[in-house]
Parts: C-alpha cells; structure tokens; sequence
C-alpha cells in the first residue's frame, strides 16, 4: 500500500524509506529548475507531459497490483525503464549534489547521475509495495518556473484523504521529462536532496555521495 511522506521525518528516515518528496519552498524549486536553464525556455507540450505522467503512474499501477508476487527486486526491475525514461536524472543530480557537483570531474557526475537514478528505482521499488485501490487521477496542467510545465496529479484512496502531487516538467533533448516532484505544491523533493546531502559532499566530495547513495540503494533492495 502506498505510504505518503511525511516532511517531518529525520533526514536519515526520508533517505533510505521515502518516496521522492520531500521539504522545501518555491525558491528551492526556482534553485532547481533555474540553474543553466535557457532565457526563453520553450515549456514542454500539455499533452506530451501529461502522456508522459500517465504512462509512468499506469506503470506505477501495475507494479503495485502485482507488488506481492514481484518482490522488491522485480518491482525495481518492472520499474527500472518506465523511471529512468520519465525522469531527468542528469539534471536531478546536478541540482541535488550542490556545490560538491561543480567541483568534481566529470567521470564522478557520470556516476553521480546513474547512482541518484539507482537509488531512485530503488525507492519506487520500496515504496510502492501494494496496492488498496488507490487510483492515480490527472488535474491539468499550469506554467511552472524557468519553462517548465505542473503537471497536477492526486492518490486517490479509498479510505483516506487524496494526495496531491505536482510533477515538473522540462523539455530535454529527448522529449519532456520530469525534474522535480512536489507536495502540496511547494514541496520539492531535489530541494531536499539537496539540503540532506550537503554536509556528506562538502566532506566527503562527490564520489563520497556517490558511495552513500550506493550503500543505501543496496540496502533497499535487500530489505525484504
């Protein structure tokens, strides 16, 4: 059953068990999408996004009909392409990693983005480990910051409150792609990326992050 995120737990709790939100206002968002983006950034097409989020939450579905019979490592591996395919884990990484990123050579932001893409599997994998007829349900679309498009969306549970979730949403070289994941509007799952992972790359540099985020990957996908 699919477990909302609380933006009260420790950080050490929201790293290893979380789905990918987190806490953070509109100028953590603006910290994410805004760096490096082009002046008159062209936003993605509403149709396009929305596809996008559609074929990535039918396979969200999916995987949680068949949560029990897959185990953790076959819902990370149902859910390796369909996550990799709808997220921007090259600018994930970059914005998540912080300062540690723009001094690491090239060969450890090549491992950073494949890492915060494993990791991120990973958590898709842990977090969506059944299902209680829940239905994921599109509200539209509205302009987000730097050129990019909210993609509004909601958990619509049975016995419960809805969840809303507003994707960010870029076009990439590729296509759209998602760029952030938000919470009530302005909780923004990077930003908090971010403020957690400071300390360990202003210490320990990027390839230190890389070891942790690989440490805790491994650590899911044995866990059950």
């Amino acid at each position: 059953m699919v477990e909302v995120p609380s933006p009260s737990l420790s950080a050490a709790r929201v790293l290893s068990r979380r789905l990918m939100l987190g806490a953070a206002g509109a100028a953590g968002l603006l910290a994410v999408v805004a760096p490096r983006a082009p002046a008159r950034a062209a936003a993605p097409d509403p149709a396009a996004a929305t596809a996008l989020i559609e074929s990535y939450q039918a396979a969200l579905l999916d995987v949680m009909q068949r949560a029990d019979a897959l185990g953790i490592r076959g819902r990370a591996e149902a859910l390796d392409g369909p996550v990799r395919a709808t997220f921007d884990f090259q600018r994930m990484a970059r914005a998540a990693a912080g300062r540690a990123w723009r001094d690491a050579p090239d060969s450890d932001r090549a491992a950073m983005v494949d890492a915060f893409a494993d990791y991120s599997v990973a958590v898709h994998a842990d977090r969506f480990d059944g299902f209680g007829g829940e239905r994921f349900v599109i509200d539209g679309t509205a302009p987000g910051p730097a050129g990019t498009l909210l993609v509004h969306t909601r958990i619509a549970r049975p016995d419960d409150e809805a969840v809303p979730l507003s994707y960010v949403v870029a076009e990439g070289p590729e296509g759209p792609q998602v760029v952030d994941v938000l919470l009530k509007g302005s909780i923004s799952e990077v930003a908090l990326r971010r403020s957690e992972w400071a300390a360990i790359g202003s210490r320990e540099g990027l390839s230190g992050l890389v070891t942790a985020l690989s440490k805790l990957t491994a650590r899911m996908l044995q866990a059950s």
